[in-house]
């Protein structure tokens, strides 16, 4: 019963600590003397030249500070802010984009800082992975661009994140932007949530790397860390985080369509137009029907409208966008007789 107790005790002082970690003291009594410009003042920092009221003679320990700050772990300490990070991901997030900037490390600072180090630790530390070998088949497949991004992105690890983060701003923002917290949080917004998000996702890395049954704690703690961050559900948060990593899968596919019938037609490669635009097509096609039907969801349109107002309107929008698909099938078909 005791431990039973504790347990609920502590899982309520976590749950504040997550909600609230950050306590600051206010001394508005004691007056202090900088010792850059010497002005006397009251308060933690001076209004005149910014310097700090507990700079004092240079120590062993001012040595060690200097060498951390290198690696932006000194002031504004990146290790409590990926500490903060990993805890309470969507909480940490939500204090950023909120306008508490002094709490974390710069986040795209953070981002390469980090990638470099989780770089260092799979050349060295971590456990090898098997390299994909590329087969005859992959090598005259889209999908061979996939193969050749994840080697790059293993060698440019903080690069590679981002890329992929960039992939997921649109779609988070679209099935997000109506939620309980932050709702129709803008795309700069979104930019430093992916940011942060793709340092969580390094760190939920590296500890499957070293405990692989734990990589299920991936999905898990993402689902998290967007519950945290928009204030839905539990179910509404799951659907809508597979949502997110879905759309986000379908755009990238689609950008590697594009990205190699770029490459075909400047390096003077021969183009399927039946596979390659076809392919395209039909990952166009899927990621605007997924991101359609979500924000449907989201939005409820028919408790506005009736059932009847909504039916009529998507049997419009449903004609309009099979009108443009029929098009794009005719050109592709077009192709094909060219073939």
């Amino acid at each position: 019963m005791n431990l039973k107790i504790k347990l609920k005790e502590w899982r309520t002082r976590y749950k504040a600590w997550q909600l609230d970690p950050f306590e600051y003291s206010f001394d508005e009594t004691e007056t202090r003397q900088c010792a850059n410009c010497e002005h006397d003042y009251i308060g933690t920092y001076c209004p005149y030249c910014g310097q700090k009221h507990n700079v004092g003679r240079i120590t062993w320990k001012s040595i060690w500070q200097e060498f951390l700050n290198v690696w932006g772990i000194g002031g504004r300490s990146m290790l409590y802010s990926l500490w903060q990070l990993l805890w309470r991901p969507g909480y940490f997030i939500s204090d950023y984009i909120s306008g508490k900037r002094q709490v974390s490390f710069p986040p795209v600072k953070m981002m390469f800082i980090f990638g470099l180090f989780y770089l260092l630790l799979q050349n060295y530390l971590l456990p090898e992975k098997p390299a994909i070998e590329m087969t005859a088949e992959l090598e005259n497949s889209p999908l061979k661009l996939f193969f050749s991004f994840e080697a790059w992105s293993e060698e440019h690890h903080d690069w590679g994140m981002l890329i992929v983060g960039l992939f997921l701003i649109l779609p988070t923002w679209i099935i997000f932007r109506i939620a309980p917290k932050h709702t129709h949080h803008g795309l700069p917004e979104g930019f430093f949530i992916q940011v942060l998000m793709c340092i969580l996702i390094m760190m939920l890395n590296i500890i499957s790397d070293m405990i692989p049954f734990l990589v299920i704690l991936q999905p898990i703690w993402l689902t998290v860390a967007y519950k945290q961050l928009f204030g839905y559900g539990w179910w509404g948060s799951i659907w809508r985080t597979i949502a997110v990593f879905l759309a986000g899968l379908y755009g990238s596919i689609s950008f590697v369509c594009v990205y190699d019938i770029v490459q075909k037609w400047f390096s003077g490669g021969e183009i399927d137009k039946v596979y390659d635009y076809g392919l395209l097509v039909l990952f166009f096609y899927v990621l605007l029907f997924h991101l359609a039907g979500c924000d449907i969801i989201n939005r409820k349109p028919w408790k506005k409208l009736g059932w009847w107002g909504f039916i009529w309107r998507s049997l419009i929008g449903l004609a309009v966008v099979g009108f443009f698909l029929l098009i794009s099938l005719y050109f592709v078909g077009q192709a094909k007789g060219e073939v």
